[in-house]
């Protein structure tokens, strides 16, 4: 039986590591994360909010690190109204340097296999 369910995030998973660093283990096909160019194995160093999970203005850029982070409190960052954007700070192997995207929320249907 297929199951259609509908999140409010930017739809990719991770995993913790040894780093101590959220790490992309995948993100899903045609999601906000995947459509901003976030790849399996960055490693997320840093979450920025110019708006608040509602969508209102911060006064100042929020700047989080997320060496040590829990994910509870990682997903409270990340997730929002759609429609609003999220800053992601990442390590990619093979890359010199931090890449910064801008991920725009986005309500997505995301299939779930029972069976």
């Amino acid at each position: 039986m297929d199951m259609m369910r509908q999140y409010r995030n930017l739809y990719f998973n991770w995993t913790d590591n040894s780093r101590g660093l959220l790490q992309v283990s995948t993100p899903i096909k045609g999601s906000p994360a995947y459509l901003a160019g976030l790849k399996t194995g960055d490693y997320i160093t840093t979450i920025i909010r110019e708006m608040d999970s509602e969508g209102k203005a911060l006064d100042k850029p929020e700047v989080t690190s997320t060496k040590g982070l829990a994910s509870l409190d990682a997903v409270k960052l990340i997730t929002g109204k759609p429609g609003t954007k999220v800053k992601l700070i990442v390590e990619r192997e093979g890359h010199e340097g931090r890449i910064e995207f801008e991920v725009k929320r986005a309500n997505v249907d995301v299939e779930t296999v029972w069976g």
